[in-house]
């Protein structure tokens, strides 16, 4: 890890590369105890964001209920929504997952409802108020042993806690790798 700072701070062209470097070290060691990784892409009229994704795994399963499994996992995620000026955004969002017991390879349905912090609250004539924002989350995926594949329409406001508040919806994909 030191060695990738000083490549960094000695080439800034090498700074991608030590980026790189770092993250797979951090994944490899994972003392955060991650269970998947993942990204995610989203679009909103004007705007897209591209975020990463970090997971953990909750108690499987949480429940049954006839032939339904429910499953969830936290997500951790920090990214940008562009165009300039960009806005970072970091949320939390616990997601529960739907699925048949008995087939493995059917589509589920995923829900959740966090907590985000976005950086600008004022972007290209889109005001949300607040840095606080809820994110709804609503998608639907598909698991191949550890690869997911999913589409999800995720919403984003502070539900009028202070006015204005357009808010974001953004539809998009997600796709994860559990290990």
């Amino acid at each position: 890890m030191l060695l990738t700072i000083g490549m960094a701070s000695a080439n800034p062209a090498a700074r991608p590369a030590a980026i790189g470097v770092s993250v797979l070290s951090l994944l490899a060691w994972n003392p955060m105890r991650l269970t998947g990784v993942g990204l995610d892409y989203g679009l909103d009229e004007d705007f897209a964001r591209t975020r990463l994704l970090w997971l953990w795994d909750l108690a499987n399963p949480l429940r049954r209920v006839g032939p339904l499994t429910l499953s969830g996992h936290m997500e951790l995620a920090m990214g940008q929504t562009a165009p300039s000026p960009a806005d970072l955004t970091l949320g939390l969002t616990p997601l529960l997952e739907w699925r048949w017991t008995n087939l493995s390879w059917a589509p589920f349905i995923e829900t959740g409802l966090g907590a985000n912090y976005i950086s600008l609250t004022e972007n290209r004539q889109r005001s949300l108020s607040t840095h606080f924002q809820f994110g709804e989350v609503l998608g639907i995926a598909m698991e191949y042993r550890d690869l997911k594949v999913g589409l999800r329409y995720q919403h984003l406001s502070n539900a009028d806690m202070v006015l204005p508040n357009n808010g974001y919806n953004f539809y998009g994909a997600v796709l994860s790798y559990r290990y």
